[in-house]
């Protein structure tokens, strides 16, 4: 009888203990709201990322980029939306970059019409 192994994000899971508590602890923010004196205005910041409410007000976290570029990850509905340009083509910062937020609000209008589908559990085999 082969034994079938867990995994977390597509790492054996005897081998992503770590790597799962870690997740655990960046995947929502901790310390609240500091003033950011360069976007001159509150932010949730730590771990190296930016930390937003959805649409869905579930927790974001990401990392803004040059000329409007996104990328946030929202564990608790198992997205990632990612806004790439290929220049300085958007004006504004974190939540002030109008094309990322229409893109944002368009994919989680689609999340809601969409059922959440689930696996089913799977069968034990006693080969």
């Amino acid at each position: 009888m082969q034994k079938k192994e867990t995994f977390f994000v597509g790492v054996p899971l005897k081998d992503s203990i770590e790597l799962y508590h870690s997740f655990q602890k960046i995947k929502h923010p901790r310390n609240m709201t500091a003033f950011d004196h360069m976007i001159g205005e509150p932010q949730n910041k730590e771990h190296g990322f930016t930390y937003f409410k959805s649409p869905l007000q579930t927790w974001q976290f990401g990392h803004p980029g040059v000329g409007g570029q996104m990328i946030r990850a929202d564990p608790d509905n198992e997205l990632i939306v990612a806004y790439l340009t290929n220049g300085m083509k958007t004006a504004g910062c974190e939540d002030h970059v109008f094309t990322f937020n229409r893109l944002q609000r368009k994919v989680y209008e689609c999340l809601k019409r969409i059922p959440k589908f689930e696996l089913p559990p799977p069968e034990d085999s006693d080969e």
